[in-house]
């Protein structure tokens, strides 16, 4: 018994530390306490004055880039999207999801699809656009985003997941006034869930 105690008292000296403290962010060398704001080139622009003369006004000189098309105070900014004002009203909307289900996958359960939206293969967006006709609606569809104008409605809708425009379709409902965008989403890991 007193061999146990011994060893005990051993390895717990061994273990202290020599100033008591037991701050064990101390412990750690200074490459690991790097940050997320320490990836990536560091790049240093340096920005000289010209002290103007007698009669010269004040300049700036800026590094210049030989890549460079334009300089940065020449590009304008251009607001897109929801960025943009617009008097026309933003139309309702919902947003679904849809997967093609076969008697295996319910029955027999092979392929491991589930209820969630992982294994979904479509995004069904349905716009409600009250007082509108199918002519006067245009449509645009990008990867990440759907756009619709018309007279009345104005819809810039970023997507959750990225969509292969060309295999997607729109169906326009007379009698409600509904145009419903069926997209294929595309996403990394698709292999996986179909």
């Amino acid at each position: 018994m007193t061999d146990f105690n011994c060893d005990i008292r051993k390895l717990a000296e061994i273990l202290k530390t020599e100033d008591g403290s037991s701050d064990s962010d101390d412990d750690l060398p200074g490459m690991s306490k790097i940050g997320p704001g320490d990836i990536g080139k560091t790049r240093r622009h340096s920005v000289g004055i010209h002290r103007p003369a007698a009669g010269d006004t004040l300049q700036t000189s800026k590094p210049t880039d030989p890549d460079a098309i334009w300089t940065a105070d020449e590009v304008i900014d251009q607001p897109t999207g929801e960025e943009c004002f617009d008097p026309r009203e933003q139309p309702e909307y919902e947003i679904k999801y849809q997967q093609a289900v076969r008697p295996e996958d319910v029955f027999l359960q092979m392929n491991g699809k589930t209820a969630s939206t992982a294994s979904c293969e479509n995004i069904i967006i349905l716009i409600f656009l009250k007082g509108e006709t199918k002519s006067a609606v245009d449509l645009t569809i990008t990867s990440s985003a759907l756009d619709i104008r018309s007279p009345l409605y104005r819809l810039h809708l970023h997507l959750p997941h990225p969509v292969d425009g060309e295999k997607g379709k729109a169906e326009w409902d007379d009698k409600t006034e509904i145009l419903k965008v069926t997209l294929q989403m595309v996403r990394e890991f698709d292999f996986l869930n179909f």
